[in-house]
């Protein structure tokens, strides 16, 4: 089992595609691997970055930091320094969520 608090950042898909299939309650940011372009938090299980076929995923322009810990992932985010938005769709859920419980 990985450390809750690491932050991973897979560089091929197969094992991006493991750990989100292992970890559906985890966090992930997409971010730019060059440019200014700002990174994009997502619950792990955000259908906006989900494998499919054959995309390049973490294989191309962008990486995947993955965690199960939004704290360390967030610490994290600082020091990569570039701009953090919030999937949309992610942060409607968890408001969702929220207020059903």
């Amino acid at each position: 089992m990985p450390d809750a608090d690491a932050v991973y950042i897979p560089e091929v898909e197969r094992t991006y595609a493991d750990w989100l299939e292992k970890h559906r309650n985890g966090f992930v940011i997409n971010a730019p691997k060059s440019g200014t372009q700002p990174m994009m938090w997502h619950q792990a299980d955000c259908e906006h970055i989900q494998p499919f076929e054959n995309t390049r995923l973490v294989e191309g322009d962008w990486l995947k930091a993955c965690s199960l810990n939004a704290g360390t992932l967030a610490v994290w985010a600082m020091t990569y320094g570039r701009e953090l938005h919030y999937c949309k769709d992610c942060r409607d859920m968890w408001l969702k969520e929220q207020r059903s419980t």
